[in-house]
């Protein structure tokens, strides 16, 4: 019975070796988790201090770059948050979330904060 125990101890122990964490989804999670926290109107540093943690498993090139216009003496900053992965090698746009900023303040999240910046051009 004893070897048995030590057996299927071992055994268990095994599989929970196999278990492989990943950055990408691990930023994945704890960005869904935190989004919820954002409201439109909020400041780049609020917006920041809520989901720039989440994004900290990221190396500089697996992040997408700002991008910042300015149109009609506005400044518009989109920045890109990491909210999705898919296990294929590529880094494509639908894992990154837009938010927009417009004079230093959250207006747009998702989709619509960059289509509106194509139309207004």
């Amino acid at each position: 019975m004893q070897t048995r125990t030590l057996a299927l101890m071992g055994f268990t122990a095994l599989l929970s070796g196999c278990v492989v964490s990943n950055p990408y989804s691990e930023t994945v999670e704890d960005y869904v988790a935190a989004e919820s926290k954002i409201a439109l109107g909020m400041s780049i540093d609020e917006v920041d201090r809520v989901l720039a943690p989440t994004q900290h498993r990221l190396s500089l090139s697996e992040r997408k770059r700002d991008k910042r216009f300015s149109k009609q003496g506005q400044e518009i900053l989109v920045r890109y948050y990491r909210s999705g992965w898919q296990p294929d090698g590529r880094l494509t746009d639908d894992e990154y979330t837009p938010y927009r900023f417009d004079n230093g303040k959250l207006t747009a999240i998702g989709e619509l904060a960059t289509t509106h910046i194509v139309l207004a051009l």
